[in-house]
């Protein structure tokens, strides 16, 4: 992250101060908190940059960018609630964010169904996220570039099922539907971290970053091209995390990421 690196230390040294201002707690003394931060930072940076290139795209769908003011209100949350040791908190963020980026893909291709649904928040205009994850799998990517349907249809196909295994450990660990979890005093602990929880609440924010930035680079390619190499386009690269193999299907597709 060559060029970002000092934008990265400079929010990682804002965050850190205002912790330790606020809750008295020194996220440089705990090594697994500073990873975390750091990579939740990096996953905020990138929604920052997309969103910076989304301009077109949010002309054409009015009211579609607040689903990226509030992914990255999220972030924000995330690393906050990370760091002051409340882990449910945080993983309802996570799963919330999760919730946006398939709704957001769906209502920027689908600007009549969302001024619908904002003009009665009664009104269905999709059954659900079994309907969304549909979608993407099968969206007919050809349209946008010249690529073979199916080839990117099968990167999509991966990170949806990687969506929905996540999407549904992470629902293990939200109580916010049943209001009796808030009722009870002996639900208190569950709202703070241990160790090992640092190191969960990282890999999850690892596989969100690359669930997001991978729709993001198979939807709006030609967009992203034009991105900056040595800047952006590094940021959005060491946002993906190696081990889900989703940089590697991309470039043999794409021919690049």
């Amino acid at each position: 992250m060559e060029t970002f690196g000092y934008e990265l230390e400079e929010e990682f040294n804002a965050i850190t101060r205002f912790v330790e201002e606020k809750y008295g707690i020194i996220i440089k003394s705990r090594e697994q908190s500073v990873d975390f931060t750091k990579k939740a930072l990096t996953f905020m940076m990138t929604i920052k940059v997309w969103k910076k290139h989304m301009t077109p795209t949010f002309q054409k769908a009015p009211k579609t960018e607040m689903y990226f003011q509030e992914m990255l209100s999220n972030a924000i949350h995330i690393i906050l609630l990370g760091n002051i040791d409340m882990k449910i908190p945080a993983l309802i963020m996570l799963r919330r964010t999760q919730e946006l980026i398939l709704t957001y893909l769906f209502y920027s291709e689908h600007p009549v169904e969302l001024f619908k649904k904002e003009m009665d928040d009664n009104s269905r205009t999709v059954s659900g996220f079994n309907e969304l994850k549909d979608y993407i799998k099968n969206y007919p990517y050809s349209m946008k570039y010249n690529v073979e349907d199916a080839k990117v249809q099968e990167i999509a196909s991966k990170v949806i099922d990687d969506w929905t295994m996540q999407y549904r450990k992470l629902s293990n660990f939200v109580h916010g539907t049943n209001s009796k979890f808030f009722q009870r005093a002996e639900y208190v602990d569950e709202f703070k971290f241990v160790k090992k929880d640092v190191n969960f609440l990282t890999k999850q924010v690892d596989t969100l970053s690359s669930i997001v930035n991978t729709l993001l680079i198979i939807f709006y390619f030609q967009e992203y091209i034009k991105f900056d190499e040595n800047t952006e386009k590094s940021l959005i690269r060491s946002a993906i995390s190696n081990d889900l193999g989703y940089k590697k299907k991309v470039v043999e597709v794409l021919e690049e990421i």
